[in-house]
């Protein structure tokens, strides 16, 4: 599996997971909803073959508007960043932090005499990059992963 396709994999079953812990049933449901009025057509607006007439999960809907504000707000806690590691399929929402240095302790040089030199270990840097293969997914990319690509651009 190529390194992208496993990052979408990873985000979708993290999308997935806070969705269940996040969001209420009623909420999951509106966002189903509305995304079969985006791909269908109205719904629950009492035209001639609404097929709110035929199932009493579309029956609630409460319009395309009304149900992207409240989707809208249900999102306020949704993360802006994410970073992914495709090697363990570990998922933090701020940025990793890398190992520092322990020749230099973290400063970047080393004092020899009365002189600093730049830490050849760690080449002035004080740390070394977190290990794994961290991608960053930003909250548009996350906003996708929750509510689908169509409906993303109307929830903000």
């Amino acid at each position: 599996m190529s390194r992208e396709k496993e990052c979408d994999r990873i985000l979708d079953k993290w999308a997935k997971q806070w969705k269940e812990e996040n969001l209420s049933p009623e909420i999951r449901t509106l966002i189903s909803q509305t995304n079969h009025d985006l791909y269908f057509g109205p719904i629950n607006d009492g035209a001639c073959g609404d097929p709110a007439n035929d199932n009493e999960e579309l029956k609630s809907y409460p319009g395309f508007t009304t149900a992207v504000k409240q989707i809208t707000q249900a999102l306020r806690d949704l993360p802006s960043n994410l970073y992914l590691d495709t090697e363990t399929e570990e998922v933090l929402e701020s940025e990793p932090e890398g190992e520092k240095c322990e020749d230099c302790d973290g400063e970047g040089s080393l004092e020899e005499g009365d002189n600093k030199i730049t830490c050849h270990a760690c080449r002035g840097r004080g740390g070394f990059d977190a290990c794994g293969d961290w991608w960053h997914i930003e909250r548009e990319d996350i906003r996708i992963a929750i509510v689908g690509k169509e409906l993303a651009s109307y929830v903000r």
